[in-house]
Formats: structure tokens, C-alpha cells, sequence
């Protein structure tokens, strides 16, 4: 298959609004003050904690929407809880994150959506994976690859919402630390999912 038959897709549990617009607000002000390399936003890049993602065949999109819709309609209400902000080094950036505290329900859905969805899939595992395949030596890694077709899920699956990108030119992890107390307000936060909703964004299907 050809770039243009495949698209990237996630799902993703999306946020109360009050928690989104923190989020949002402290992706902002990193972008404004150092040129991060992307922000969030509500209707382009909402914050959101992923779920299932996979390259698949454009034409199982459908296919796709209709096995997530069923799934919601079952999924029973559960609450995730915000934990601390992570900042991890990522090459000659600093990858900005919120940890979530993993539950024994919220990894029950990702297996479960792993499993129930990996056919959907049709076995591909894009380019720039099968390219260094032969030289990873993480084992886990190789098998979600070879799986999956995508490295951090399963026994790696580590759920978090990203924030930001800086350069590490720009800033240092120490000033970085400092700052992001300054920008960051509260502490942890229980998100409650009152009632599974459905909504169909660009590229995620969001719980």
C-alpha cells in the first residue's frame, strides 16, 4: 500500500473541559515563550490520553467508527486520575508531559481495544518501522512492531497526555522545571467519565 491508502488513527479518551483548557493554556504559553513545535488546541490537537493507535488501510475507516461506537455503547463509566508533570529528554528536544496514574481499568480498555481492533489493521506496519526493525533490541518493542504494528503498547503501554516539544537549545532542564511550576497551577485532578461520548475528529476517535 501507498501513503495515500493509509491513514494514522487514535483512539482517545478526551477531557472535561475545565482540566482541557489548563492543559491547552500551559501548551500555549510554552509555544509563545519558546517556538515549541506544536500546541494544543481544542478543535486541531485536543489534549487527550491515548487509548489504541495504529496505521491502517483508509478503507476500513468505517469499519473502524462502527467497532468503536459498539464499543463505547458497553464501555461502563470509569475516572482517570491526573498525575505529575513529566519533562523527558527526546533527542535534541524536551518532550513535556502529564503522567496518568495507571489503573487496572484503564489498562483492561487498552488491551481489550488492542486485541478487538489489531485486524483492522490488515497486518501493516509502516515504512519507517519495518526500515530499523532488524536493529531494535528491546524485545518488547520488536514484538509490538511485528504485532501491532507500533511500538508503546501492550506491556509498554504508558498512558499520558503530551504538552509540548522545546528545544533544548532554548532552555535548560533546570530553568525548564522552574518554569513550568510557575505556568502550572493545582496539583492532581480526577477525571470522572460520567457517560462514554462519541466524537469523530480528525484523526481521533474520542471517548
Amino acid at each position: 500500500m501507498n501513503n495515500s491508502e493509509i491513514s494514522y488513527v487514535a483512539i482517545a479518551l478526551l477531557l472535561e473541559k475545565k482540566i482541557e483548557k489548563q492543559i491547552i493554556n500551559l501548551s500555549e504559553k510554552l509555544y509563545n515563550k519558546y517556538n515549541s513545535r506544536w500546541v494544543l488546541s481544542v478543535n486541531d490537537f485536543p489534549p487527550h490520553v491515548t487509548l489504541w493507535l495504529a496505521y491502517m488501510p483508509k478503507k476500513n475507516e468505517e469499519l473502524l467508527i462502527s467497532e468503536v461506537e459498539g464499543i463505547i455503547d458497553k464501555t461502563k463509566c470509569f475516572s482517570i486520575e491526573l498525575d505529575k508533570i513529566e519533562i523527558k529528554d527526546s533527542n535534541k528536544e524536551y518532550y513535556i508531559c502529564q503522567e496518568i496514574k495507571q489503573t487496572d481499568e484503564l489498562s483492561k480498555i487498552h488491551f481489550y481495544l488492542l486485541n478487538k481492533l489489531n485486524y483492522i489493521r490488515e497486518g501493516y506496519i509502516h515504512n519507517k518501522y519495518l526500515d530499523i526493525l532488524s536493529n531494535i533490541a528491546n524485545e518488547n518493542i520488536k514484538f509490538n512492531i511485528e504485532n501491532f504494528g507500533t511500538r508503546f503498547v501492550g506491556q509498554l503501554f504508558n498512558p499520558h497526555l503530551s504538552i509540548s516539544f522545546i528545544d533544548k537549545e532554548k532552555i535548560s532542564r533546570d530553568e525548564l522545571e522552574i518554569e513550568l511550576n510557575k505556568l502550572f497551577e493545582g496539583g492532581n485532578h480526577k477525571l470522572y467519565m460520567n457517560r462514554p461520548n462519541r466524537e469523530l475528529l480528525p484523526n481521533y476517535l474520542g471517548f
